[in-house]
């Protein structure tokens, strides 16, 4: 009995008393995961309806794969969308956006996508340059930005060459963020001897790289980082680097600035052009705190010492816009997926040819392909196309099944969480649907 209580003492402190679209109306309409409101015990997917649709029975099943991971990582908050062929079938928000004034996560909480950005500049930006003739993605960065923007690199004593392919695919070599490693890492605490102390390692204390609180006024700025020392793996070999995507950033910056001929507008600002106006993506934004965003979530990390849930600290997104400086909704990233899966058949409001996204979807290395992730099908699975994230006290997923026309996007306000594998699971419940 008190493990009974227990649990369902903490089901309600997480806000999943049911999901946050459904309070006060599971017991009535059993639509998914309920509680046993006298014991504490929940119905299973296999006995809470037997006339259930088989889309009711993939939101069972995902809700109960998303509370076991909630309850499992200690998860703040998190919001889910699915889609499939253009309609949205299921979405919801479970736990708290804030949770120190305890107000519940709405389905259209505001997060920070992380590397989903990524995905966005790829397919926005740099996909619709290529297919008008103004990116050769084979040529070099050195074609449109100077040595003085970005010096020559060596790698093992020689100069190297980047092209923007290796950019968009992680294999330029270009570094990602030091961390420190876990041998290495030191804990200190944070505020005075009185007062509580909350334990962060080395790169975190000392405000370093991911940690960075640094404002860039322009993108060529923000390559100060990198400006020297940047390669530290052979190039054409596979390196994860949210850097590399600043620097291709400063190249598009660069053609941009050339085409439009105007040196003065900034490329995340004509990007969040594309976005609303072109892609009717008007739930993301840059990740400004300054910024005023109806539903914007709160962000939380776990400290390195007792693994306390604590506010994550402040960091500018400055330095990565293109690779991880977006903030957005489940259902905006719901609505960019179905327009790629428009411009996959080649509908009338494509806004990519088939060819120009084929290209961008395939694998070069690593399941990456050009700003994206591959899934390859197989006998039991769906082609996937995805990308996850991770940035300062947030996680997320987007994937993409463009056969079956499913669309998944997770976001949640805990970092270090892989969601890759539930957003999987999700997409296939619904593909088989």
């Amino acid at each position: 009995m008190f493990f009974k209580t227990t649990r369902l003492v903490a089901i309600r402190f997480l806000g999943l008393w049911g999901v946050n679209d459904e309070i006060g109306k599971q017991h009535e309409s059993k639509q998914g995961w309920t509680l046993n409101q006298q014991h504490g015990e929940r119905e299973t997917c296999g006995s809470y309806s037997p006339n259930r649709s088989d889309t009711d029975l993939a939101i069972c099943k995902s809700k109960e794969r998303i509370l076991g991971l909630l309850l499992e990582r200690g998860i703040p908050g998190l919001t889910v969308c699915v889609s499939k062929k253009g309609k949205i079938s299921w979405e919801a928000g479970f736990g708290f956006c804030d949770v120190e004034n305890q107000l519940i996560c709405d389905p259209d909480a505001h997060m920070r996508i992380a590397s989903i950005s990524k995905s966005l500049f790829s397919a926005t930006v740099v996909a619709p340059m290529v297919e008008h003739g103004k990116i050769d993605l084979d040529s070099s960065i050195y074609n449109y930005v100077t040595v003085e923007e970005f010096p020559r690199q060596k790698f093992q004593g020689r100069e190297r060459d980047i092209s923007l392919k290796q950019l968009l695919s992680h294999t330029s070599g270009i570094r990602h963020y030091k961390r420190s490693e876990p041998e290495d890492a030191k804990l200190r605490p944070i505020g005075s001897k009185s007062s509580k102390k909350i334990y962060q390692d080395d790169a975190q204390y000392n405000r370093e790289e991911f940690f960075s609180r640094n404002t860039y006024r322009d993108v060529i700025d923000a390559l100060e980082p990198i400006r020297q020392n940047a390669i530290n793996e052979e190039p054409g070999k596979f390196r994860y680097t949210t850097y590399g995507y600043t620097l291709l950033s400063a190249v598009v910056q660069k053609i941009h600035q050339i085409d439009e001929k105007s040196q003065s507008e900034q490329i995340e600002d004509f990007w969040i052009k594309v976005l609303h106006k072109d892609w009717g993506l008007n739930d993301t934004h840059l990740d400004q705190d300054e910024m005023l965003i109806s539903k914007r979530a709160r962000y939380y990390m776990r400290t390195g010492y007792r693994g306390e849930l604590i506010n994550a600290p402040y960091q500018d997104s400055s330095v990565k816009w293109a690779g991880g400086g977006l903030i957005s909704t489940t259902k905006d990233l719901v609505k960019f997926g179905n327009a790629l899966i428009d411009c996959y058949h080649a509908r009338d409001n494509a806004k990519l040819k088939r060819a120009t996204l084929d290209l961008f979807w395939k694998e070069i290395e690593n399941s990456y392909a050009l700003g994206f992730k591959v899934r390859q099908a197989t006998e039991n699975v769906d082609l996937a196309i995805y990308h996850s994230g991770n940035a300062l006290g947030s996680s997320s997923v987007l994937v993409i099944c463009p056969k079956s026309e499913v669309v998944v996007a997770i976001l949640a306000n805990l970092d270090s969480i892989n969601l890759e594998y539930l957003g999987m699971f999700i997409a296939d419940q619904f593909s088989n649907v």
